[in-house]
Formats: C-alpha cells, structure tokens, sequence
C-alpha cells in the first residue's frame, strides 16, 4: 500500500502552517508528521479513521 509522501507538496506562494517556505515541517507538528508517515492512504480515507 502506498504510504503518505509530501516529497512533491509546494508551499510557494501561500503560508502553510505545517511546512516552512524551505518545505521542513515545523517543529510543532512532528509528531504529526511521524504518525502520517506510518499511514496508508486507504487507512486515512477509510470510514473508520474518523470515528
């Protein structure tokens, strides 16, 4: 199952809360980051995630 990349997400031209204008996550979100990269996409878009 292909897990969560952000290898080609692009912050450019906007402020994103997560990622610096370099795309380094930001300190306060790494262990969210962590706990995305240990997912799938078919477990963040299954029913029961948001449960």
């Amino acid at each position: 199952m292909a897990k969560i990349s952000f290898n080609t997400y692009q912050t450019t031209g906007f402020y994103d809360e997560m990622f610096d204008k370099e795309n380094n996550v930001r300190s306060h979100y790494s262990l969210f980051m962590e706990r995305l990269k240990k997912m799938d996409w078919k477990s963040l878009n299954s029913p029961t995630f948001y449960r």
